[in-house]
């Protein structure tokens, strides 16, 4: 796990990446959230992918696994900087408990806010003072 709590000095800008979310198909307990890479490209600029209270028993971005762990605390993040391309495919499989929960009707294309019993998600974004103009 990468923390960026120590980087006081950074601006700060938070993306949520709450709602419309691919609920589980038949046969899989997989929640899938597709996202365009955030703005910002300059040198020194860090993204990262936080949770908050998470619930979750694997999480991959764009296939590649992430090291989380059920228990790690209130709040898990990583740095994914180097592994964000124009388009973003995040896939989370909740805990089994997590999931019992009543869902909300799905919007027109079939997809929902993810629930709070498997955590909340978002990017943080950290710029260097020197780059946030």
């Amino acid at each position: 796990m990468s923390d960026h709590r120590n980087h006081a000095a950074l601006a700060r800008h938070q993306i949520r990446l709450q709602s419309v979310w691919e609920p589980p198909v038949s046969g899989t307990a997989a929640w899938r959230r597709q996202f365009g890479r955030p703005p910002g490209r300059e040198p020194g600029i860090r993204v990262f992918l936080t949770m908050v209270e998470p619930s979750v028993a694997s999480l991959t971005l764009n296939a590649v696994p992430l090291p989380i762990t059920v228990g790690s605390g209130s709040r898990w993040s990583q740095d994914v900087t180097e592994l964000l391309v124009d388009r973003n495919e995040l896939v989370l499989v909740p805990v089994a408990t997590a999931v019992r929960m009543a869902l909300e009707p799905p919007d027109a294309h079939g997809r929902l806010s993810l629930p709070a019993t498997i955590g909340r998600v978002c990017l943080e974004i950290l710029t260097p003072p020197a780059v946030d103009q």
